[in-house]
Parts: structure tokens; sequence; C-alpha cells
């Protein structure tokens, strides 16, 4: 037999030997006549051993090679042949019988059974620390968008939807998406085209309801301040679930509606420009009460309205503007109601109109 070398071990621990080198080494293992001195090295070596876990794949294969190269039928006559020699040896003593085989192949199963099991124990310890090691540098970090009074903001997510924040709204969703679903979080309102992926549903996750889709195109409106939540579908198929499990499938020109006052959800028509109009920058008011369409500017234009103790707030407005600007919507509205609006900063003031005599 070839004399035992310890760097061609290494190579072998290490998944780098060539085809015959590996040979070499199963033949020492194989071999009866491994010196005792050799065997301790060797228990030595291994546990000095480190396997890389970017070399796992080597790894496997080397198991899977050192497998295929051992005659099982013949270690398993051997493991029987030592047992048998052992049950005599308790009833009578008598020197110990050398077990041969044709092919002589580990004719000390020790040597097997160490290396079969520290390769097999190694490279399942060494998978689930690689996956480990994979998971937290591959740990997904979460993006966050946020809109305030009198902003809009159009983000891409990971996946090529879009999606268009309204005022005042949150939207959080991961880096990318994994896990065959794609998932986010809004609290305020946006505007969702989403490309379709029939392989990982889009689901879109509020306090009170969770949508899902495959592929479409829908607004969500979920203010904390406001006691409906609404889904309306442009095109597709939306899926809406509240919490106790009632789910709906709202179709295009339809609306979900959920009611925190009583829990009930609902789909109803919408109208298109009063649910939607906001993303094509339209300002729609449909007998809006005028606390209402004052709040609507606040959050539109970015201001706050100091109102005068007599002004009536439960008139109601009705008006579509489309790119305009605050000083032109205060114009129509000073109109129809006869109030009068001074603008300072972000200030609005409102009064009722007072004529001189």
């Amino acid at each position: 037999m070839s004399t035992f070398n310890l760097k061609l071990l290494d190579k072998y621990l290490n998944g780098e030997c060539s085809p015959e080198e590996e040979a070499l080494v199963i033949t020492w293992f194989a071999s009866s006549d491994l010196p005792p001195d050799i065997e301790k090295e060797f228990h030595k070596k291994w546990q000095q051993t480190k396997i890389n876990p970017g070399n796992l794949e080597k790894w496997n294969r080397l198991l899977e090679d050192t497998y295929d190269k051992i005659n099982m039928e013949e270690l398993l006559e051997n493991l029987e042949g030592m047992e048998r020699e052992n049950r005599k040896k308790r009833t009578k003593a008598r020197p110990p019988v050398r077990l041969h085989t044709k092919r002589r192949f580990f004719n000390k199963p020790g040597i097997f059974l160490l290396v079969i099991f520290a390769l097999t124990t190694s490279a399942i310890y060494y998978y689930w620390n690689s996956q480990n090691t994979e998971n937290k540098l591959l740990a997904v970090q979460e993006v966050q968008k946020q809109t305030q009074s009198g902003q809009r903001l159009l983000t891409r997510l990971p996946d090529g939807s879009t999606v268009k924040l309204s005022t005042n709204s949150l939207l959080r969703f991961p880096e990318r998406f994994s896990g065959g679903k794609r998932e986010v979080f809004l609290e305020g309102e946006a505007f969702f085209n989403v490309t379709e992926n029939k392989e990982a549903p889009f689901i879109i996750k509020t306090e009170e309801i969770d949508i899902k889709v495959l592929g479409t195109s829908f607004n969500v409106r979920s203010y904390r301040t406001e006691t409906d939540k609404k889904v309306a579908v442009e095109t597709g198929l939306v899926e809406v679930r509240n919490q106790t499990g009632k789910v709906l499938r709202v179709k295009p020109d339809s609306m979900a509606v959920f009611s925190t006052l009583d829990s009930e959800l609902s789909i109803l028509s919408y109208n298109r420009k009063k649910e939607l109009g906001w993303k094509d920058n339209v300002l729609y008011f449909d007998k809006t009460r005028l606390d209402e369409v004052f709040k609507k500017l606040e959050a539109w234009y970015g201001v706050a309205f100091d109102l005068h103790e007599n002004i009536h707030l439960q008139e109601r407005f009705s008006a579509s503007f489309e790119h305009e600007s605050l000083e032109n919507v205060l114009q129509n509205i000073e109109l129809t109601f006869d109030l009068d609006f001074q603008v300072k900063g972000e200030k609005v003031y409102v009064n009722n109109k007072k004529r001189s005599p």
C-alpha cells in the first residue's frame, strides 16, 4: 500500500483531490492494515478540518462518491461477522479472528463509520450553517415611502408594479419580494397598478382589511380617521378579506367598502372621478359638506384653514378641478358661498364676506 500522506488527506477532506488521488485515499480507508498511529492521526486531522460552507456542493459530491466506492454488502458482512465473533468471545476466550472479503474493502469498519458519519454529520451541519449565514447576508431590508399634506408620490415596487401615494399616506414594502408572495402595507390612500404574476399573489395589508390580487389596477383608501375603508377596482379581479375572514371578490367598476362602525363588508358601484380622480390630479367634490371640503383642500395643497365661527359648514359644494391652483379653487368657493379667503403663507383665513355700506 502507498505511504499514508497527510497533505493528500487534507486535499481529500477539502474536496480538492483528482480522481486518481481520491482513489488512493479510498484505498487507505479500505485497507485492513492501516496502522493505529495513522488511524489516530486521521482522527486528529478530521477534527481540525474546517469545511467552507461555500464548498458545500463539493462536499455533497464527495459524500456521494464515497458511498459509491464502498461495497456496502461486503461492509455489512464484515460487521455481522465481527458481531458473531464478539458473541463467541464473551462465551469462550480465544484469539480474535481477522475477517477477509473478496475485495477486502473496509475490514476495519471503525474507520469506515468514522468517515461516513463525519462526512454526513458535517455536511448536514454546514448545510444548515450556510443556510443561516446566507439568510443573514440576504436579510431583506424594508423600504418606506411616506407623503405629507400637499404631496403625492409615484413609486415602483421590486416586481415592476407601480404605486401612486395620495397625501398623508404611508407605504411599506421589502427591497425584494421572496417566498412566492408580494406583500406590502398601506396606511392612507394609494392607486396600485400590479404586474401580473400568477405564481406570486400581490397582497396589500391595512389595519382592517387585506387585498389579494394577481395582476390588476385598483385604488385603496384606508385612513385611520375615516370609518369607511374602500377598494375600488379599475381592471382585473381583487379579493378583499376582513379580520373575521369574510371574503369578497371585486370586479372592475365595483368597490368593496368595509365599515369600522359595524364591521360590515359590502360591494358597491362607484363614481370614477370621485374615487380615482386624485391620481390624475383631479380634485372632485360631489355634494360635499364645506367642513369636508376644507379638510380635503388642507391635504391636497398642504395648508391649514382658520375658520370664522359663523361659517355654515353644513353647506354642500360640488365641483371638479384639474391641475388647478389653490387660489383658483378658493375663488370658485368664494363666488358660491359669498365667503372671503385670505392666504398668508400656509395659512388660509376664512370669513363671511362683509360688504361696506
